[in-house]
């Protein structure tokens, strides 16, 4: 019996390390995002090279000068094909990770404001 007691207590003691550990590898991951989203992109030397279009560029400035939940809202009710077809080419036509890491970060932020979109 004792021994029966030893090997639950082990393994509730393994639960909490694997709990542990995926807390920690969240709260890592939380914390490289909110680095990423603090970062800027020059969005001008991608138009410059002519990596992105000027629709784009236009859309992703407009998008990330939008200060709140409810300009970005609004900004999507009247052109969310055009964000989605700017998502969708900046992922395409870039390959920097840097500039795919804060990509993939708005669109996750679009989402988390939002699970309809």
């Amino acid at each position: 019996m004792a021994n029966l007691s030893a090997k639950l207590d082990s393994v509730l003691s393994i639960d909490e390390i694997e709990k542990t550990g995926v807390l920690a590898a969240t709260s890592q991951l939380h914390q490289r995002a909110q680095e990423i989203r603090h970062q800027r992109v020059n969005w001008q030397s991608y138009l410059q090279s002519q990596m992105i279009s000027q629709e784009d560029f236009q859309f992703i400035t407009q998008y990330e000068s939008a200060t709140g939940a409810d300009q970005r809202s609004q900004l999507l009710g009247q052109y969310g094909e055009q964000c989605a077809h700017t998502f969708n080419s900046l992922l395409g036509h870039i390959s920097k990770d840097q500039t795919i890491q804060y990509i993939l970060c708005l669109i996750d932020d679009m989402v988390l404001e939002d699970k309809s979109r």
